[in-house]
């Protein structure tokens, strides 16, 4: 499964499925953003535009998560954090916002975009690996069970009214 748009790296998602041609590919994407102009392969679906419901019941569906990221802030977090929840195994780019989520080969895979062979071979050792994708599946969703909780938001929550007490009262003293 491959899904969503901004800072996905198309390109590499497309290499990717073509050194995997035994392997079925479901892109679930928006339309305006994945203007494909190779040809598509045999063993890629694409589905476009979908409602949240289709794109839920397809992440659902599948063995794995391949999210390439090809940006340093923030993307895919929607798509992992339900990859997560749904306990899916997920590899996908190293980048300083997805490690905030996921520690390399404790609850997903981690891998650098320029390294096509790495995607390829993680992708081909996994893809039928039930085992890997229960265990790394499952540490994942613990994570974002925690990071979801309602005491986590309760806790970020009393940070910011710490902060702003701190700040208000600094302000005061300075008066």
């Amino acid at each position: 499964f491959f899904g969503g748009s901004g800072g996905r790296d198309f390109d590499l998602i497309i290499e990717i499925a073509k050194r995997l041609p035994t392997i079925p590919f479901v892109f679930v994407v928006k339309k305006k953003y994945f203007k494909i102009d190779k040809e598509i392969l045999q063993n890629v679906k694409i589905f476009y535009d979908t409602t949240l419901e289709e794109f839920n019941d397809k992440l659902s569906r599948s063995n794995l998560v391949v999210l390439p990221i090809n940006v340093d802030t923030p993307a895919g977090i929607l798509v992992l954090i339900t990859a997560g929840l749904k306990s899916k195994m997920v590899i996908t780019s190293n980048t300083p916002s997805i490690r905030n989520y996921i520690s390399n080969n404790v609850n997903g895979i981690l891998l650098e975009n320029i390294f096509l062979d790495d995607w390829v071979s993680s992708i081909n050792e996994n893809f039928n690996n039930k085992h890997q994708q229960k265990k790394l599946g499952k540490k994942l969703q613990i994570e974002m069970l925690n990071i979801t909780s309602n005491q986590n938001y309760i806790n970020q929550l009393e940070n910011i009214i710490k902060s702003i007490s701190k700040i208000k009262n600094f302000k005061q003293d300075e008066n």
